[in-house]
């Protein structure tokens, strides 16, 4: 039952209906460009559309400029997961638009803590600080660690209590702990 097109060329069959010489292209061992590239519905995959009909084997390769799939199928995503110190990614996947199990391949370096403004209390200084820079003795970073077992980001702020002080537009000795603002984003 077979037609010319399901035939290999240069292959001939016989059916009921007499000799049938096979029109499919054969494509083992050669490199055809895609006609489009499109991202799956779930943005976990590019689709590369195969470019014609044919015969195709493990030599046969698609090629796709990587300028098509950089502007077809997004490459890298960022969601803002909020301005909380702690963040459980594996119980909360969903909420994030996570897949259930894509918390396993984060690492700390995925997260970016934006610090938006800081307040602290002052002796013999103003109170409201655009930066914080602890010049004079230790302790002013914003850290963060995640744990990819358990899914979980921890954000630790500085304590600023009883240290000298000096940023834009402040100056002095703290007299309490760092109210401060951040915006959390994972980015991957």
């Amino acid at each position: 039952t077979a037609t010319s097109d399901k035939v290999l060329e240069g292959s001939t069959i016989y059916t009921l209906s007499g000799l049938v010489a096979g029109t499919m292209a054969n494509n083992a061992n050669k490199t055809l460009s895609a006609t489009t590239v499109t991202e799956s519905d779930d943005q976990n995959n590019a689709l590369i559309t195969i470019p014609s009909s044919g015969y195709y084997d493990e030599t046969s390769q698609i090629s796709v400029p990587i300028e098509t799939i950089k502007n077809n199928v997004s490459i890298g995503k960022y969601i803002i997961l909020g301005s909380g110190t702690s963040y459980n990614l594996k119980s909360n996947y969903a909420s994030y638009g996570l897949n259930e199990n894509d918390y396993k391949t984060f690492t700390a370096s995925n997260f970016i803590v934006s610090v938006n403004s800081l307040r602290i209390n002052h002796s013999g200084g103003v109170g409201y600080c655009d930066d914080y820079r602890t010049e004079t003795q230790s302790g002013g970073n914003v850290s963060k660690s995640y744990n990819a077992t358990t899914g979980v980001l921890t954000i630790s702020i500085p304590s600023a209590y009883n240290k000298d002080y000096s940023g834009s537009g402040c100056g002095g000795t703290s007299t309490s702990t760092a109210n401060i603002s951040i915006s959390v984003y994972l980015v991957y």
